[in-house]
This record gives C-alpha cells, sequence and structure tokens, in this order.
C-alpha cells in the first residue's frame, strides 16, 4: 500500500496526525509518501525518527519536495490551499508508481486501511480514481445551488480521498486535460482540484469508480438529511476547516485523542477509551451523538487491529 499526503505552511500537527491514524490502523506493509514544502520536511523526517523500531520496519517514509510545472507554479501553488492542487501531478511526480491513495491531512482513519486498499481491486479495467459524493443531500449540495461547471450527477464528488491509478491516469494524459480545463474554467472553480476532477469525469464518467460515505464521513453527514447510512465510519474527513478552527467539537476531540496516542501502543485502551471518555465531555452535537452510537463499531476494529499486530509481533519473537 502506498499512501500520499501533502503538508505545506501551518499544516504540520494536523497532517502528522492523519499520518499517524493510517500507520496505527494499518497492519501491513505501508509506504508513505510525504509532500512537504522546506519549512515542514526536516520537521518529518524528526518525526518519522522519533517513531519505534516495530513500526519503522513495516512503515517505509519517503519525503519529497513540493512540484507543480514550472510555467505556472504559483498559480498552482495558491488555488484553493496552499499544495492542494498538487494530488493532480502525481503521474508526473511519481513515474514508476502504479497506483496510490491520496489522503487529504484533515483524514482520521478509525478502520484497517488494507480495507480502504481492497477497493482498487473492485476496480474495472477503465477506472482510474475512485472518490465519495461531495453529500448524499439535495438541500445541502454545493454543486447543484452555485456550480458553474460540468460536475459528476448527483451530488458531485469529494477528492478529499482519492483513489489514483497512476498508469491509467498517465494513459489517459490527466495532467494535460485538467490543464486545459484550468483555463476553460478559469473563474468558475473555487474548489480548484476538485471542480477540476469533477469536470474530467463528468465528461469521461466511465473514468470513475465511486466508494461510499462511511470512507469519506464529513459533518454534513451528521446533520439534516445527508446521514451516512452505508455502515460504520471507517474515515472521518473534517473537511472545511472542522478541525483547525474548532468548528465541530466531535471532530476536535477525535483529532486529539489520536494526537495522544503513541504508536506502539493498544488501539482499544489507548485510543478507543480515552475517546470514549473524551467524548463524554464534549459539547454535544450531532456528530458527537453519532460518534458516540458507533463506539462500539469503532472498538470492533479497533480491536481487529490490536489482535493483528499482537499476533504478529509473536511471530517475530518465534523467529528471532
Amino acid at each position: 500500500m502506498t499512501l500520499v499526503y501533502v503538508i505545506c505552511e501551518n499544516h504540520f500537527n494536523l497532517g502528522i496526525v492523519a499520518v499517524k491514524s493510517a500507520v496505527a490502523y494499518s497492519t501491513t506493509r505501508l509506504h508513505l509518501i510525504i509532500i512537504a514544502d522546506t519549512r515542514n520536511k526536516e520537521r518529518l523526517r524528526r518525526e518519522y525518527s522519533s517513531w519505534p523500531d516495530s513500526v519503522k520496519q513495516r512503515v517505509s517514509f519517503e519525503v519529497m519536495p513540493v512540484w507543480f510545472p514550472k510555467e505556472t507554479y504559483y498559480e498552482w501553488w495558491a488555488m484553493f490551499k496552499p499544495c492542494a492542487t498538487q494530488r493532480l501531478f502525481l503521474m508526473s511526480m511519481l513515474p514508476n508508481v502504479d497506483a496510490v491513495l491520496y489522503v487529504d491531512t484533515d483524514v482520521i482513519f478509525v478502520h484497517p486501511v488494507e480495507d480502504f486498499w481492497r477497493m482498487f481491486f473492485a476496480m474495472n479495467e477503465w477506472q482510474m480514481a475512485g472518490m465519495a459524493p461531495e453529500t448524499e443531500d439535495f438541500n445541502m449540495s454545493h454543486y447543484l445551488r452555485k456550480a458553474l461547471h460540468p460536475f459528476v450527477q448527483p451530488f458531485a464528488l469529494n477528492a478529499g480521498l482519492l483513489m489514483m491509478n497512476l498508469t491509467r491516469m498517465r494513459a489517459f494524459d490527466l495532467e494535460s486535460r485538467v490543464m486545459r480545463l484550468k483555463e476553460e474554467f478559469k473563474g468558475r472553480i473555487p474548489f480548484a482540484d476538485q471542480d477540476l476532477l469533477n469536470i474530467v469525469f463528468a465528461r469521461y464518467p466511465q473514468g470513475i469508480f465511486t466508494f461510499t460515505c462511511r470512507w469519506n464521513f464529513r459533518g454534513e453527514h451528521c446533520h439534516g438529511e445527508a446521514l451516512c447510512t452505508d455502515g460504520p465510519i471507517a474515515v472521518v474527513h473534517a473537511s472545511r476547516k472542522m478541525v483547525l478552527d474548532h468548528l465541530e467539537p466531535a471532530f476536535v476531540t477525535l483529532h486529539q485523542t489520536m494526537q495522544n496516542f503513541k504508536l506502539g501502543q493498544n488501539l482499544v485502551d489507548d485510543f478507543i477509551d480515552p475517546l470514549n471518555e473524551s467524548l463524554q465531555q464534549t459539547t454535544l452535537t450531532g456528530c458527537t451523538k453519532e460518534l458516540k452510537k458507533q463506539l462500539h463499531l469503532l472498538r470492533l476494529s479497533a480491536s481487529r487491529v490490536d489482535k493483528i499486530t499482537a499476533q504478529a509481533s509473536a511471530t517475530n519473537k518465534t523467529q528471532s
């Protein structure tokens, strides 16, 4: 499995917690590619060096500099959020990599990453990208109300977690297409890379694989009619600065609990139990209620990871 994160400017603390959650909720070999600006590169290397040896034996870590086409470097850098459009250029940045899961820095895994990765094998021969719907509620859809460009029907797609078959994207010449679309729709794409991907796959719908809201659970899913009924929460996506600006207390609690968790610890004892205690003291919102309601399911996922990790540790000790 290969996961890609982009950490720029003041997103280090947010991003490293997102990375930690993926490491904590994985049990097989994992390669992390972190694309970072100058101010964050050395901090990331120090963070990795502080991880337990038992984790570093399983998880490899690569830090790469930000890259955009020279002629339009600063245009791409500044679109939407610093470095946010970097995901559109992974085909060039990673020429020898077949597939990656791109993950935003405001994402927390609460279910084994391996189960997400298996969805690559559910793609058909034409599908090159995988995303979840932007919402499930017609009344809450920004795209239905305000979009000035084509988007994947009916609700558009959210690019916060993006399955990328880079081999197929290169064959499709995706980078050239989005660069042309940027000029064609200039002034009409407020969500930048996400809007561009929606335009591409509105025109080429056979290229997109959609996964459900349990893998991209957002604040909207706690309110109104956009309730996520697909299954237990697997990934929490605190989009729209819900953690950075403390807009959703339940997501802030989740982030802080994962921040306090140390890699190598037991997930049930050192993440789920503290999360349970903290949620009892958290301001009661729709998301607080939803996380509390699903705690027993989150505990099952954590227990599954703990069991596999313990078995692997016992095997390694026996072999040594």
